[in-house]
């Protein structure tokens, strides 16, 4: 469906008779009318694109917070390998369960390392 001149940039104009669509959602709210729009394949932005999304979060910072978010996972499942060591060690758990641990374990440390590596290598 071509698009009008006159819509505004980054609004829809989506047409008010499309075939199969209840004429109660062709009236609704911008949610509706958004959705519509993004079914039929036209491009929409938020109405106030300066207020709505913010820069604020950059590659760097991203890349601090995924480090310190897997180094305290790192850090919980170290816990619980010691804890799966332990109690291998008193016959209280089987030791199949310490592989899975210790999988998991160094499967987290390696994902902390590249998180570290990426932090560094990312510019201020």
């Amino acid at each position: 469906m071509p698009r009008s001149e006159s819509a505004l940039p980054g609004r829809c104009d989506f047409p008010a008779a499309v075939a199969g669509v209840p004429s109660y959602h062709r009236t609704g709210a911008d949610r509706t009318e958004g959705l519509l729009c993004v079914l039929a394949g036209h491009p929409t932005l938020a109405p106030n694109a300066g207020s709505v999304h913010t820069a604020a979060m950059s590659l760097k910072n991203a890349a601090f917070l995924a480090l310190i978010g897997t180094l305290l996972l790192t850090i919980l499942l170290a816990a619980d390998f010691i804890k799966t060591v332990s109690g291998v060690l008193n016959d209280v758990v089987p030791a199949m369960a310490l592989l899975r641990s210790l999988v998991y374990l160094l499967a987290s440390l390696s994902v902390t390392v590249f998180f570290y590596v990426f932090n560094k290598a990312q510019s201020r």
